[in-house]
Formats: C-alpha cells, structure tokens, sequence
C-alpha cells in the first residue's frame, strides 16, 4: 500500500468537515466547534493507512479469485 501523506489526511479531513464538528456546538459557524486539524491528524493516518491495507488485501483476494481454477460445484 502506499504511504498516506499529510496532504491526503488533510484532504480527508476537509471532505468530512462536518464529521469533525464538537458535540453541541453552533453548527451555523463554520469554525466554531471545529476540531482542530492538528488534532485529529494523526487519526486520519491511522484510518487511511488502514483503509489502504484493506484495500490491497482485497485486490488480492480479487486477484486470487480471479485468476483460480477452482469450481464450485
């Protein structure tokens, strides 16, 4: 899998902003309440490093599946 940068956490981060809103907070403010990006950083890596390894393993298994010659009968 390839490696996640802080360009790709920080994309993700701004695709979901709303995900990263604190718990009653005015939601009308586009910065109040927002979760800081330093903060969560590290988690949006974790998440997207994990995502990525899914992703490989299943291409794998698709490949595997794909290129077998096993019939189900």
């Amino acid at each position: 899998p390839s490696e996640v940068t802080e360009s790709d956490a920080n994309a993700f981060y701004e695709s979901n902003i709303m995900e990263f809103v604190q718990p009653e907070t005015d939601t009308d403010n586009k910065t109040a309440g927002m979760v800081p990006f330093s903060k969560v950083k590290d988690q949006i890596v974790d998440y997207l490093k994990k995502q990525n390894q899914h992703n490989a393993v299943q291409n794998v298994m698709k490949g595997l599946k794909d290129n077998s010659n096993i019939k189900i009968l």
